[in-house]
C-alpha cells in the first residue's frame, strides 16, 4: 500500500511542479502559493517514507509516479490551453 502512496505522491508532485512553471510564464502571482505548498507537502512525504522504510524499490514508484504525472501535464497543456509541440 505504501507503494501506492509514493506513486501517487510522485505523480501529484511532478503534475504540480508542471502547472507551476505554467503559473511562472503566465505571471498568476496568486496560484504560486498554494502550488508551492502542494509541492512542499508531497517532497516531505515523499522523503519522510523513504527515511522510515528505507526500500530501495521506491525508484520504481517514483519513477513510475513522476513519468505518469508529466505525461498528464502535457496532456492538460494541450486540451486546456491548447497549445502543442511536435
Amino acid at each position: 500500500m505504501i507503494y501506492l502512496a509514493v506513486f501517487g505522491a510522485s505523480m501529484l508532485y511532478v503534475f504540480l511542479k508542471a502547472a507551476q512553471q505554467w503559473n511562472v510564464l503566465r505571471f498568476r502571482y496568486k496560484l504560486i502559493w498554494p502550488f508551492s505548498f502542494g509541492m512542499a507537502a508531497c517532497e516531505v512525504f515523499i522523503v519522510s517514507q523513504i527515511a522510515i522504510h528505507l526500500d530501495p524499490w521506491f525508484v520504481i514508484p517514483l519513477g513510475g509516479g513522476a513519468a505518469i504525472g508529466a505525461i498528464i501535464a502535457m496532456r492538460m497543456q494541450v486540451s486546456v490551453l491548447g497549445e502543442t509541440h511536435d
